[in-house]
């Protein structure tokens, strides 16, 4: 499969667009190869008062029946929706039969970020749907009473619990847990961060076991912020953490960030994908590391 981006410059609003030859030397290496979902999206968490975001921009408040958002979502199919973003860290999963009354007050307290099963299913629907698989950001810092204790994972489990008996096998293609963790000194402690990840990987196969396990959904992470040395390179340098993922992960802001005025056009530019050979270092840092710790 063959994908062609062409890009033109604007210019008061209008493009400039002229005849094109493109001519592909077939005998020649290929650079790399995408899979079809590389075209994705992220719904974020976001409060309804946050400034610089419309109140229905969260997951828990955008409309996911609006016919135009599901048509728009449904022609990037098939396609990753993956549910995380900066707030994600602050999320309880309410699940009303296991509910401890902590929970229940924090929910009170904090509706933007509690997850009720409810809404669980409606954002499930809506990403069968479109032809969408989810990739699910777990919360992490409010599990670690800023750095005091080790994470607690048991919310965690009932909800991964909960969504491998109440969700279309295979939905769910991935999880994470905790988003950017390192970035702006939100956590400092990497080796408990590995060791949540050890746990996480022991939920995820003792809960997609049996008949279920041909749909066990990946482990992703550590999701820094770029792949420096002080961030993402900090977790490859885990044995525990290089055995427990499946997917590495960071997050590159190419574009700048969703408030960019000017993100539509700047991510169909040329420029958005230069220099090539960065991505290339980030492609050939994530190797090095996995592959110098025995991991695939």
């Amino acid at each position: 499969q063959l994908v062609v981006m062409l890009a033109g410059e604007r210019t008061h609003q209008t493009m400039k667009r002229k005849r094109t030859t493109i001519s592909i030397d077939g005998t020649s290496n290929h650079a790399g190869v995408v899979r079809p979902e590389f075209l994705s999206f992220t719904l974020d968490w976001w409060a309804d008062t946050e400034p610089g975001w419309d109140g229905d921009a969260s997951i828990l408040r955008i409309d996911l029946s609006n016919p135009r958002l599901i048509h728009a979502a449904a022609a990037l199919a098939p396609s990753f929706l993956r549910i995380g973003g900066w707030e994600s860290d602050r999320v309880v999963y309410l699940l009303e039969d296991d509910a401890t009354p902590w929970q229940r007050s924090y929910c009170a307290e904090n509706p933007d970020f509690c997850l009720t099963m409810e809404r669980w299913q409606e954002v499930l629907t809506f990403a069968e749907r479109i032809g969408a698989r989810v990739v699910f950001c777990l919360a992490y810092l409010l599990y670690i009473e800023k750095e005091t204790r080790d994470w607690d994972g048991s919310n965690a489990r009932a909800f991964l619990e909960y969504t491998a008996t109440n969700s279309p096998p295979g939905l769910l293609y991935g999880i994470e847990l905790g988003n950017e963790p390192l970035h702006r000194d939100r956590s400092s402690n990497v080796t408990r961060h590995v060791l949540a990840y050890t746990q996480v990987r022991e939920y995820i196969d003792a809960i997609w076991s049996g008949e279920l396990e041909p749909y066990r959904p990946k482990l992703m992470g550590p999701s820094t912020t770029g792949v420096s040395k002080n961030s993402f390179g900090q977790f490859l340098e885990y044995q525990e953490f290089c055995d427990a993922i499946d997917v590495a992960t960071y997050h590159d802001y190419r574009c700048g960030t969703g408030r960019n005025e000017n993100l539509a056009a700047e991510a169909i530019h040329p420029n958005a994908f230069r220099p090539h050979n960065k991505l290339s270092h980030a492609a050939k840092l994530v190797e090095a590391g996995l592959t110098r710790n025995g991991a695939e």
